[in-house]
């Protein structure tokens, strides 16, 4: 306290800074970070500085959040495609009953000693639990066509990973940890193609001028540190980034009048990752071996005139997805070292009507709606700009 007293200049404070000792101090050097706080980071520094620096928190009240349903799915998903690999099953020729069977596994594993577990008999809980397997039983059923649609073989689930980055003007070490769901390969002769996954319990839809500016890390960073890993444990393998992609757990309401024939491709469109695709017509086809026009599984699609892909597909050449990569390095350092020297400005972003405050907890302390143009405004740049913002 007294070492914190010392080095505290509330003047300082008001002009958006505190000092690199004091920062060191409250940001521990010595605890890796995570993606989600360097997303906070570049969204409001003051934000982060009073979560991270400060440690405050809303007040807790017991009930079972979001956050909460999308671990028990998380859980659930883990064991089943777990015990795919293990047990050796096909994907291709894996029967309903087997599927049910094992689903009724994944559900009873993901309700063992969690919150539920005690108040089972609770209304709102059984009703929970009916939702969770409502969501679990759509899920598994669409990313199991996902890969039955193409030659990747899920390969790793929840992949620990640690990356470190050197702040030398800083004299310190930043240090990111992870989890990553899940990791698909696809191995022709000395090549490996790589594609990660990400589930989310909300909707989330991949943003490339979001990325560029630090908001939205996860994938790349994820992509990175899976073809790193398997770079080191295949190091005659040429490594090659396939996609990545965010996975939405949910059992959206169809409305249509389509004919019940169709309404299963509706679902599956409905229920498609949303991320960035290689486009290498070999990692495509590798991907969806049924893409004709619009795919079903990846955000592809083709003009059925020429042939070519449509300006609709998220696609990336492999130059750029390692350029990504180079980029989103870059910005984690640039981040690092302005958090330990010290800036806790409030200087939170908007991008369109987006603005970092929409559900932040903590702006009823900084009294943001006070302050006059003190938001950050951010471009909302093209893909073509970005492209080629990276190549300079």
């Amino acid at each position: 306290c007294v070492m914190l007293q010392s080095l505290w200049r509330e003047e300082n404070l008001i002009y958006g800074r505190i000092e690199d000792t004091l920062a060191k101090v409250l940001y521990d050097i010595n605890i890796p970070l995570s993606i989600t706080r360097l997303e906070r980071y570049a969204s409001c520094a003051y934000a982060h500085f009073l979560q991270y620096g400060l440690k405050l928190e809303p007040r807790k009240e017991w009930e079972v959040q979001a956050a909460d349903m999308g671990n028990l799915l998380h859980s659930a998903l883990e064991f089943y495609f777990q015990t795919m690999k293990e047990k050796e099953y096909n994907w291709k020729s894996f029967t309903e009953q087997e599927k049910e069977t094992l689903l009724q596994s994944c559900l009873d594993h993901a309700l063992q000693d969690n919150i539920l577990s005690d108040q089972v008999d609770d209304a709102r809980n059984r009703y929970i639990v009916r939702s969770l397997k409502r969501i679990l039983t759509r899920s598994i059923w669409a990313l199991s066509e996902q890969i039955k649609k193409g030659l990747f073989v899920p390969k790793a689930f929840e992949v620990q990973f640690h990356l470190n980055f050197d702040l030398a003007e800083r004299e310190v070490a930043l240090a990111l940890q992870g989890r990553i769901d899940r990791v698909d390969t696809y191995e022709e002769d000395e090549r490996t193609f790589l594609k990660v996954v990400d589930y989310k319990s909300g909707k989330m839809s991949f943003d490339l001028s979001d990325l560029y500016d630090g908001l939205e890390l996860q994938l790349v960073v994820y992509l990175d540190a899976a073809i790193q890993k398997e770079q080191q444990e295949h190091s005659k393998q040429k490594v090659i980034p396939a996609a990545m992609f965010y996975y939405s757990l949910q059992d959206p309401l169809l409305e249509t009048e389509e004919e019940v024939t169709l309404i299963e491709d509706i679902r599956l469109k409905k229920l498609m990752p949303n991320g960035l695709v290689n486009d290498d017509e070999k990692i495509i086809s590798c991907l969806d071996g049924d893409l004709k026009k619009d795919s079903l599984v990846i955000p592809v699609s083709k003009s059925e005139k020429t042939g070519q892909f449509s300006s609709r597909s998220s696609l990336a050449a492999g130059k750029q997805f390692q350029d990504l990569i180079t980029h989103v390095r870059l910005k984690i350092q640039d981040m690092g070292k302005e958090m330990f020297a010290g800036d806790v400005s409030l200087n939170p972003c908007q991008k369109g009507q987006k603005k970092a405050c929409d559900f932040c907890p903590f702006s009823s302390i900084c009294g943001i709606e006070e302050k006059k143009d003190a938001y950050r405004k951010l471009k909302q740049h093209s893909k073509e700009e970005i492209w080629e913002k990276l190549k300079k």
